[in-house]
């Protein structure tokens, strides 16, 4: 069985795990894990163009990309949406947790039904590196 490639990708609202280009070894399959931010769900996950009712993904084993892919890689896109009935983030255009510039908020999410990808791998972690950047900070300002 030849290489494989996998191209795994979105927008804002959530991550998937790995991101980006990935190689199937032969005869290994390959899990994609779909997490959500808070107050976000996923709204659609495609593989190779078609929807699937899956919140989490695995390429089999035996998975063959199909004939006439782009640059020859399978693809998997996730969507997500703004879901104010979901609890935690209150406000649309609050920071995201995940968010790589703190200044940054989510435009355009104000009563959206349109949702953004995942910009995958961003949030993973990232909320430790806040909470340390928030404690230097107040330490600093204490000591000055």
């Amino acid at each position: 069985v030849p290489l494989r490639k996998i191209e795994a990708s979105g927008g804002e609202g959530g991550t998937i795990t790995p991101k980006g280009t990935i190689s199937m070894l032969p005869d290994q399959g390959q899990t994609f894990i779909i997490k959500p931010l808070t107050g976000y769900k996923v709204q659609e996950v495609l593989v190779d163009s078609v929807k699937q009712d899956a919140k989490d993904y695995t390429f089999p084993a035996d998975y063959v990309v199909p004939t006439g892919a782009t640059d020859s890689k399978g693809t998997i896109k996730v969507t997500f949406v703004y879901s104010p009935e979901d609890p935690g983030k209150t406000d649309p255009g609050e920071t995201d947790p995940g968010e790589t510039d703190p200044g940054k908020t989510d435009p355009g999410k104000k009563g959206s039904s349109s949702g953004g990808g995942c910009n995958a791998g961003f949030g993973a972690g990232s909320g430790a590196a806040t909470l340390l950047l928030i404690a230097a900070s107040l330490f600093l300002k204490k000591r000055g």
